[in-house]
């Protein structure tokens, strides 16, 4: 009897100890995403981050961290997006931003949920620009024109392929599938639409440094959508693997 009340005792402690490390994964992970908000922020308007903002602290670093790192390092130098998948607390997060910031690159920093679409990813119009010209080629006539135009505001996306930066989208599976098909041509062909912008500028042509490391929970988890069969996610890294 003893040594079954013993063996209750320490499987139930084992429950608590597993307990307290998600629990301790999931505030890891939220502080993260805080940090990298709050890198934008202090930059004003651009969603651009220095590289050595993002390095999330404290990090561990064990042989198969960075022997899984290395390997996404890897497929990001072979010109390849990045996918990990894995369940919450994995480390999936802290690894993608120690990658990220390993290149030296610009990093970008978004966050997916059900509010991402496709002009959350590249941008869209916001408001419009008044201003005034005068013409007063003949002297004593003052010939004032007004000209109005909308004003376009680029999102993450648009700001990542141009720059060059790395894009590090934390929970991809969280958004509409049907907002990530701006990405196919930006993988494929190196070319990104903007729908419901206009004129010669409607299209970017990808940075050759441009990189991007995806994020996702397993299919399972509550809010996820599984992803259509996209040919841009050439490797599916599973963290902790």
């Amino acid at each position: 009897m003893a040594d079954d009340t013993s063996r209750k005792r320490t499987v139930r402690g084992t429950k608590i100890r597993a307990s307290r490390e998600q629990k301790e994964g999931r505030k890891a992970k939220k502080k993260l995403a805080r940090t990298a908000s709050s890198v934008g922020e202090r930059n004003g308007d651009s969603p651009l981050s220095d590289p050595e903002d993002v390095v999330p602290e404290p990090f561990v670093e064990t042989d198969a961290v960075r022997s899984l790192r290395d390997r996404i390092n890897g497929w990001l130098e072979a010109d390849q997006p990045v996918h990990l998948i894995g369940p919450t607390g994995c480390g999936k997060t802290a690894l993608a931003l120690s990658a990220a910031a390993e290149r030296g690159r610009p990093v970008v920093w978004l966050n997916g949920d059900e509010s991402v679409d496709t002009a959350a990813l590249v941008g869209s119009h916001a408001g419009g620009e008044r201003y005034e010209e005068h013409d007063r080629y003949v002297s004593g006539v003052d010939k004032k024109t007004q000209i109005v135009r909308e004003r376009w505001v680029d999102n993450p996306l648009s700001v990542a392929v141009r720059e060059g930066a790395t894009l590090v989208y934390n929970e991809f599976s969280r958004s509409d599938p049907a907002a990530h098909n701006v990405l196919l041509s930006v993988f494929e062909e190196g070319v990104l639409e903007r729908p419901g912008k206009r004129g010669e500028d409607r299209t970017i042509d990808v940075h050759p440094e441009f990189r991007a490391i995806l994020t996702s929970n397993d299919v399972e988890y509550a809010g996820v959508h599984e992803q259509q069969d996209l040919s841009l996610i050439h490797i599916s890294e599973r963290a902790g693997k």
